[in-house]
């Protein structure tokens, strides 16, 4: 992302973890709800990355959402890498699962998060991709990331985020026509 995008970010030193997890709970949980596919892990995702942050040093985040962002990105990546192998022993199609709908559903906020909710296909067609491959794709096509930011997170170089999104997108558009037909 552009750095000017982050300009109304606050500073780290004024924050207490509680604040950060309070402003950035909902988008941490969109990334990693995205990334697995499981409302139980995203949660746990969530969870483990802001207890991680009680032990890391106001002066080591320059830019609180994108370190987020980044644990949350590398700690659904280290699940899935270990979750496929246990779904590759699963029999059948893995799909993910959904959220329900809330007490509060009429509440603008409520609105507001369903419409920024991931579709249910768009989840299955996401599994079809390699970990890999769904960080770049979920950190380009649904957080509009630059592939510098994505590259620097992943520990990949631009032009090869560029590849694997461009891979992901083909394999995301087979997915899509297989099911159409």
């Amino acid at each position: 992302m552009n750095s000017n995008l982050h300009a109304n970010e606050p500073e780290v030193s004024s924050l207490d973890v509680g604040e950060l997890y309070i402003r950035y709970k909902k988008y941490a949980f969109s990334i990693a709800y995205r990334m697995l596919g499981s409302v139980v892990e995203a949660e746990d995702i969530v969870q483990d990355c802001f207890a991680g942050i009680q032990s890391t040093s106001a002066q080591d985040i320059r830019n609180p959402k994108s370190y987020i962002a980044r644990l949350v990105v590398n700690r659904s990546l280290n699940l899935l890498n270990s979750a496929r192998n246990q779904r590759e022993s699963y029999v059948g199609e893995w799909l993910p699962e959904p959220i329900g709908d809330s007490v509060e559903a009429n509440m603008p906020e409520e609105t507001m998060e369903k419409k920024e909710l991931i579709s249910y296909a768009y989840l299955v067609m996401l599994e079809r991709l390699s970990p890999m491959e769904r960080a770049v794709f979920v950190l380009r096509e649904a957080f509009r990331y630059d592939y510098a930011e994505i590259a620097d997170w992943l520990g990949k170089t631009e032009s090869n985020c560029r590849q694997i999104f461009s891979r992901a997108r083909r394999t995301a558009r087979k997915t899509t026509t297989d099911r159409a037909e």
